[in-house]
């Protein structure tokens, strides 16, 4: 079977049926020269269903401010992984603080230690030095806590 398509979520759909048991050889061709999103993203294959059903997909909060190009990019640092997002014999706190380091990455603030910290030290630097309008609260991260339930739902449907 072949499809002709470069969409990540199609992508993600693929990938899913492939490795749930598709007999048949699944290929995606790009729907334009020069694009494939299997080949600009195969090392990354393990990680973009978490970081997809963390940050973009319907039965979650979107986070506001984080494309898939953003949080693309911090996948493919190599620096963070999702690999216990889904993974039913993780504790839930290692998958809680994976999935807080990638997207502490997607905001720009990897030196943070909570999402609180980096929504916090954001505000800061928007309004600390001049006298700028405050940010709207939606351009900020949400809190830890806030982060934390909108982890365990795709941990949930993933190890479902």
């Amino acid at each position: 079977m072949v499809i002709v398509a470069d969409d990540t979520d199609i992508f993600l759909l693929l990938y899913f049926c492939n490795t749930n048991g598709i007999t048949c050889t699944v290929l995606m061709q790009p729907s334009s020269e020069g694009r494939s999103s299997l080949e600009k993203h195969k090392d990354i294959i393990p990680n973009i269903l978490g970081l997809y059903a963390i940050s973009r997909c319907d039965s979650v909060a979107s986070i506001y401010g984080v494309d898939k190009l953003t949080a693309l990019k911090v996948l493919k640092s190599r620096k963070y992984t999702l690999a216990h997002l889904g993974d039913q014999d993780a504790y839930l706190e290692n998958v809680v603080n994976q999935a807080t380091k990638c997207m502490l990455a997607c905001f720009g603030q990897s030196t943070s230690s909570s999402l609180t910290g980096a929504q916090q030290n954001l505000w800061a630097q928007k309004v600390g030095h001049c006298k700028a309008a405050a940010p709207s609260l939606c351009s900020l991260p949400p809190t830890t806590e806030a982060f934390t339930q909108n982890v365990l739902r795709p941990h949930l449907q993933m190890n479902i």
